[in-house]
């Protein structure tokens, strides 16, 4: 899924861009945007058995004023904004130039899925102190009333 996010997150544009459902990074993605998207229509066509073709990022990259005129082996000051918006492309095909709009549905912007992420490491994260700070205070407690 990280990867599917990295490559949509990508400065290097198109062909990177766009995720197809053949390839490995598509369907983790996929069911990972299903379960955190608000959007109903792409959650009504999910629950119908119609499934996307692609996911893309629409839009291009940012750069800074620098110009480009950077030292040979300076990083690529190029990036791609958080609310570049992602979305589903249905009926959509590699031998196909254009997508129509009517086959584009969106899901949310790269800010969204980034977010979607931290907040699940936040959650997870939250999970197991819990665990760990209940499981210390059980071992405390057990080793107190073998004292007495």
């Amino acid at each position: 899924m990280l990867e599917g996010i990295q490559r949509l997150a990508s400065p290097r544009n198109f062909p990177d861009i766009i995720i197809f459902d053949d390839e490995a990074e598509f369907n983790p993605l996929f069911l990972y945007i299903i379960k955190k998207t608000n959007y109903e229509e792409v959650i009504s066509l999910y629950h119908k058995g119609n499934f996307p073709t692609a996911i893309v990022r629409v839009g291009g990259t940012l750069k800074p004023d620098i110009g480009d005129n950077l030292p040979e082996g300076w990083p690529n000051p190029k990036f791609v904004p958080g609310s570049s918006p992602i979305g589903f492309v249905y009926n959509y095909s590699r031998s196909l130039s254009n997508i129509d709009g009517d086959d584009f549905k969106p899901i949310g912007s790269l800010g969204d899925l980034r977010q979607w992420i931290n907040d699940s490491r936040n959650r997870e994260r939250f999970i197991f102190a819990s665990i760990l700070i209940g499981v210390l205070s059980i071992t405390v407690a057990v080793f107190d009333f073998k004292k007495k």
